[in-house]
């Protein structure tokens, strides 16, 4: 097989007239940096708020995203719990709890009373203002994480539009982009976790997706597998959709998902070492970035994502986006070094 038959293959893609096809791309990469400034601009309203230290959704689940100066934060024990009340009273959902708060002075002691499988206990914690630091590290750190997902997506569609290559990477950018993106929302009053929910469920199948097409042993094999990654994201899709307001549900499933995504994560990751070893000093800066981004932008928040989800929550889960981003910054760095600034002929992955 040629390198030209290597690196291309006919596609729907291939009938959209060039001019056209570029103008979708850069139009989808404005609304792109357009929503990223949107929520941007949204999310900056927590801060100066009085709140309790740690998150609400709008499931009454407290999810497990903190920093370790925060009063909830400390040992990871309320992660994952349904708030039941707060200093007695009854509560329907999340803007009940942090209407209460905020009508307090920060630093006061307040009581919750938690619920967690069929125990309950109640736990009093002082409130805190969430500031422009904490914004950085939790939102700030989503943003740039999501906005770079989703330009590395549109990268891959622009300049690979009939590889394999280019489409995992579209996939990949368009869930991670989302899935980034949309946590930065869940955590106000009477959010909708809907399309958080579905983008978690999907973002795994993607990362399995992205490393058979990088994978070079294209056996029989390789259709059944990715396959499977796509059901197995519809199985806890579905489910995640139907139970979502139901705590416990929830909190199962997206536990659930957690474990996926980090399994997921970490089989990229050994694909490409395995790759890169095959490869040796045949390998071009796509593969030497992709491996680079993976070892420093996606092996730690795989693990992380792991014993988050077998701990039940356990672990702050925001902590992994410390790294997280530089993953798709790296991939998008190799594949422009090797497709723009031609360092490098070697035929792109194909499925």
């Amino acid at each position: 097989m040629t390198s030209s038959q290597t690196n291309r293959e006919p596609s729907a893609w291939s009938a959209t007239p060039p001019g056209v096809y570029r103008a979708a791309i850069i139009a989808a990469a404005a609304a792109a940096l357009a929503v990223t400034a949107v929520i941007g601009l949204g999310t900056g309203s927590w801060i100066g708020k009085t709140f309790p230290g740690f998150f609400v959704l709008p499931t009454r689940v407290i999810p497990s995203v903190g920093r370790v100066a925060w009063s909830g934060s400390s040992d990871g024990s309320i992660y994952q719990r349904t708030v039941l009340a707060v200093d007695g009273t009854r509560i329907q959902s999340n803007d009940d709890a942090y209407r209460h708060v905020a009508s307090r002075p920060p630093g006061t002691p307040i009581a919750y009373t938690l619920r967690h499988g069929s125990s309950t206990e109640t736990v009093t914690l002082e409130s805190r203002v969430f500031s422009q630091t904490d914004y950085l590290i939790i939102f700030g750190s989503y943003l740039v994480t999501g906005v770079l997902y989703l330009l590395l997506g549109l990268l891959g569609a622009w300049l690979l539009p009939d590889a394999s290559i280019g489409r995992a990477l579209l996939l990949l950018g368009s869930a991670g982009g989302v899935f980034a993106l949309s946590g930065s929302g869940i955590y106000a009053p009477g959010a909708d976790i809907r399309i958080h929910a579905l983008a978690e469920s999907f973002f795994p199948a993607t990362m399995v997706y992205l490393a058979l097409v990088f994978a070079r042993e294209q056996g029989r094999y390789v259709t059944p597998l990715i396959a499977i990654g796509w059901w197995l994201s519809l199985a806890l899709a579905v489910p995640y959709q139907l139970l979502l307001e139901q705590p416990g549900a929830y909190s199962l499933i997206h536990a659930a998902c957690e474990t996926y995504l980090g399994v997921a994560g970490l089989a990229v990751g050994i694909t490409l070492i395995i790759e890169r070893a095959r490869a040796a000093d045949e390998a071009g800066p796509l593969l030497r970035s992709a491996l680079a981004g993976a070892l420093l932008g996606l092996g730690v928040p795989a693990v992380i994502m792991v014993i988050s989800g077998l701990s039940g929550g356990a672990v702050p889960v925001n902590v992994m986006t410390a790294t997280a981003y530089l993953f798709p910054l790296c991939i998008g760095y190799g594949l422009l070094r090797e497709r723009v600034l031609g360092r490098h002929t070697q035929p792109v992955p194909v499925v």
